[in-house]
């Protein structure tokens, strides 16, 4: 398999952990792998693109989806990685939604 097909077929297998709510250790793992070792900022942008947010479809489950952002901001910063704004700016907005829905 050529590998451009290998990593695409590994970010897909990273979406769909995601979307069936597979637990974050799972999906870390994935993104791990998808990134050739680490998690890398084409994975987060991958990530903040195509699993969270609008593009995932569907509902999202709010303490899921905090759950994984800081699994992977963790593991990028302590691998030493850079970590996309989106990235934070995404975790923020689902933060804020989640003390909302609490304070409701």
């Amino acid at each position: 398999m050529a590998p451009a097909a290998a990593e695409q077929e590994l970010l897909l297998h990273l979406k769909l952990a995601f979307l069936a709510r597979e637990p974050p250790a799972c999906v870390l793992s994935l993104a791990r792998k998808a990134g050739g070792g680490s998690v890398t900022p084409h994975v987060q942008n991958f990530i903040l693109e195509s699993c969270t947010g609008n593009n995932a479809g569907g509902d999202q489950n709010c303490s899921y989806v905090t759950t994984i952002l800081k699994r992977i901001i963790a593991e990028a910063e302590l691998s030493s990685d850079i970590v996309i704004d989106g990235l934070y700016e995404e975790f923020g907005q689902f933060m804020s939604s989640k003390s909302m829905t609490i304070n409701e």
